[in-house]
């Protein structure tokens, strides 16, 4: 858990599907277009065990070159967690990404999306 002093940092990376949001590992951030205005639909242990709600554990978060500043923010989430946003969306990360930059969940249930770095949704 990172020290709230320390901060996290959000990162842009090319991908297959165009500039997208992402950590400093490389992994790609998606969001659930189900969810809307504080209305999570990932809220199971069977699912943020799959996709794992980026938590900012009271951490300020920071525009890596390539992303805005503006459109970083955080949500609450039902258990009172505070979860990372880009562009209004929620944001989690795929727990079986197996490369840097690779958006291999895209599209998965219909409904997880990668954000991109213009603060939408990329389809």
């Amino acid at each position: 858990m990172p020290h709230p002093t320390h901060g996290l940092i959000l990162y842009a990376y090319k991908t297959s599907l165009g500039s997208a949001v992402g950590s400093i590992a490389g992994i790609v951030a998606y969001t659930d277009t189900a969810e809307s205005a504080g209305h999570f639909q990932c809220t199971s242990s069977s699912c943020t065990a799959t996709w794992h709600p980026w938590l900012t554990d009271g951490a300020k978060v920071s525009a890596g070159a390539g992303v805005k500043q503006a459109l970083i923010g955080t949500v609450k989430r039902p258990n009172g967690s505070i979860q990372m946003s880009y562009g209004g969306h929620p944001l989690y990360l795929y727990a079986h990404t197996q490369n840097a930059v690779q958006a291999n969940a895209q599209g998965a249930g219909g409904v997880w999306y990668v954000v991109g770095t213009d603060g939408n949704v990329i389809k």
